[in-house]
């Protein structure tokens, strides 16, 4: 069982997921096919992330991304790159942590980059095989998309340290298109 929250970016939806407790622990749910109407994970990935580290800033032209954070805390930052997009060019901030359990969805287009506040884990489905083509990345500190990171000095890997500024990218991005309905969740 889930509880679906209000759309922020123009196909991103942020789930609450419910967590069942009892003397032993706990157990949440969370991905079921028949919460969507064809949002079909193929590829899981599980990633652990150290206190203060950052991740991003990345955005797909094909895949969609389907993330739930299972331990610790951390603040998605996102952008809408998609030109024509109801919300172009806005940005979008969430945090997610292991309590409540939530869950994001991030469709094509939609640039996205993790903090962590805490040593954290959290698992994401695709709809695409990881494929290098199908991920575009640029510096986490363009000053064109304005982000506020909540540090200064981030633990970073060396190939984000090195990215392109946002312009470099852009034109490589697809055009919007209405499809943010295939990311509905099915009771809608």
């Amino acid at each position: 069982m889930m509880k679906k929250s209000a759309k922020y970016l123009d196909g991103v939806q942020v789930i609450t997921l419910k967590t069942h407790f009892d003397i032993r622990g706990s157990f949440t749910e969370i991905f079921r096919k028949e919460w969507f109407k064809s949002l079909t994970p193929i590829q899981w990935n599980i990633v652990f992330s150290k206190k203060n580290a950052l991740r991003g800033m990345r955005v797909h032209i094909k895949h969609t991304d389907y993330v739930v954070v299972f331990k610790g805390e951390g603040l998605y930052v996102l952008r809408d790159l998609r030109r024509g997009s109801p919300t172009e060019g806005k940005n979008f901030y969430i945090k997610l942590s292991g309590q409540p359990i939530k869950s994001i969805i991030i469709p094509p287009g939609v640039a996205h980059g993790f903090y962590f506040f805490k040593d954290s884990g959290y698992a994401y489905g695709v709809d695409y095989y990881h494929n290098e083509k199908d991920e575009l990345r640029f510096h986490y500190l363009d000053p064109e998309s304005s982000f506020r990171w909540p540090a200064k000095k981030p633990i970073i890997a060396k190939r984000d340290a090195a990215l392109p500024p946002l312009k470099k990218i852009i034109k490589k991005i697809p055009a919007w298109k209405p499809v943010s309905t295939k990311f509905l969740l099915a009771s809608d």
